[in-house]
């Protein structure tokens, strides 16, 4: 039988070019395509590939001849308001007698960029070692902008630095119906693109934001929860209202970022910040794909923070991530729910026991050990990985990461446990991390 699809494509097939390009572009914008690929970022060996149906404003594609005399001029740099991100900008051109003119047809683009402040990679071969390719498209007056997360090289938040950048064009195969552009690390640059670009410094936040954004990755990036208590505490002391304007600004500041590790950290601060009025209530459960028990279940009121949890004040993810069904809960949405019945926490939070002793509590409670066999072993590992990263330079991690079976091995875990009881570990409530205690 003839499917629906198949009349489509018929359809679609004997319509004039014009009429086509009207019928497909009603959902594609160029800006909004750019948006998707600002994370595709391809390291040395890899590549990406897209199909785009004909998109309104752009010529027909030039013969090569034409794409052999593309040039690059390169514009001033951006950082995002938070300092994270710098915007990569510029403009394609061809020669047009002894003028230029824009690169105005479709044209997929590698911006290279050295991961080494003043470095001048060999980029002959493709993209080297740690360097990072950032993927974007032209928009229809030749103008690019592609997405540098600058954690990913060794930026500076304090200062501006210089870093080597070049351009390559994307390959392109032109179908009937669309074109597909693919990006792979070892694009051959126009070798006229390569230059060296400041990056600027990032922009001054207030003390809270500053201590927010630190924490802004956990559990998953590199900040530990050292750095979770530091911002719920600097929150605590600013009373509710104030601490509510600050996570506010924050959201603000974050804006529309689609990468979810982006926003997390927002709802990890409110539950360990902010505490119901009324006895027995519970901080609503965000809907942003971490998971550790379901709010009807018979064992939920024994996870009050759920996904977290607290041992002396020592904060820990539980929770395991998930493919979320749906559209994540926004920030702003949540820091309504709990605007009036809620109320800051009476104290700081200081913890009173060290990290690993206090993981060791979660992972030998009864309550721990009737979830769910698979929850429990990807916990365990969340757990460990969570307990030693708070105690840098006095205990030795176990594994490469969060993920690295290495943290399920108990007689490993046991060694560590004994180091950190010979250490007699403490927090110092000055400097507000763990030290090693003074005997």
């Amino acid at each position: 039988m003839t499917t629906f699809r198949s009349w489509l494509i018929l359809l679609l097939t004997l319509m004039p070019g014009s009429l086509l390009a009207q019928f497909a572009l009603k959902d594609q914008d160029p800006a909004d395509l750019n948006k998707e690929l600002s994370h595709w970022h391809l390291g040395p060996g890899s590549s990406q590939s897209n199909s785009y149906r004909p998109i309104k404003g752009y010529a027909d594609r030039p013969d090569g001849a034409n794409l052999s005399s593309v040039r690059v001029e390169w514009l001033s740099l951006a950082r995002d308001p938070l300092g994270d991100h710098c915007k990569i900008r510029g403009k394609l051109t061809i020669p047009n007698g002894t003028a230029t003119q824009p690169v105005n047809w479709l044209q997929g683009i590698l911006v290279y960029l050295s991961s080494q402040p003043d470095a001048k990679p060999d980029w002959s071969q493709g993209i080297a070692d740690a360097d990072v390719g950032l993927v974007a498209i032209t928009m229809p007056d030749g103008t690019f902008e592609a997405t540098a997360h600058l954690r990913e090289i060794e930026s500076r938040r304090d200062r501006e630095q210089t870093f080597q950048f070049g351009l390559a064009l994307a390959k392109h195969d032109i179908y009937a119906l669309d074109q597909r552009v693919e990006w792979n690390s070892k694009l051959p640059l126009i070798t006229s693109s390569v230059s060296m670009l400041k990056v600027p410094p990032a922009p001054k936040l207030a003390p809270e934001l500053e201590l927010i954004h630190r924490a802004n990755g956990w559990p998953t990036g590199k900040p530990t929860g050292v750095d979770l208590i530091r911002a719920v505490n600097a929150l605590q002391k600013l009373g509710k209202q104030r601490a509510l304007a600050k996570l506010e600004k924050y959201v603000e500041l974050r804006g529309n970022d689609p990468s979810l590790a982006d926003r997390e950290v927002t709802f990890w601060i409110i539950r360990m910040l902010f505490e119901p009025i009324q006895s027995g209530d519970r901080i609503p459960v965000p809907g942003i794909g971490w998971y550790l028990i379901g709010h009807n279940e018979p064992d939920a009121p024994l996870w009050p923070l759920n996904p977290l949890e607290t041992v002396g004040d020592v904060p820990f993810m539980v929770g395991t991530e998930y493919c979320f069904d749906g559209e994540y809960e926004s920030p702003q949405l949540h820091l309504q729910k709990i605007r009036f019945p809620c109320v800051v926490r009476e104290e700081l939070m200081h913890p009173t026991i060290d990290p690993l002793s206090a993981a060791e509590r979660i992972l030998t409670s009864p309550k721990f050990k009737r979830l769910k066999d698979h929850d429990r072993e990807q916990a365990t590992k969340l757990i460990r990985f969570q307990a030693l990263a708070m105690l840098p330079g006095l205990v030795q991690p176990m594994g490469k990461d969060r993920d690295d079976d290495d943290l399920n091995n108990d007689a490993e875990w046991a060694v560590r446990l004994a180091e950190v009881k010979e250490l007699h570990i403490t927090w110092e409530v000055a400097s507000e991390r763990f030290v090693q205690q003074k005997r």
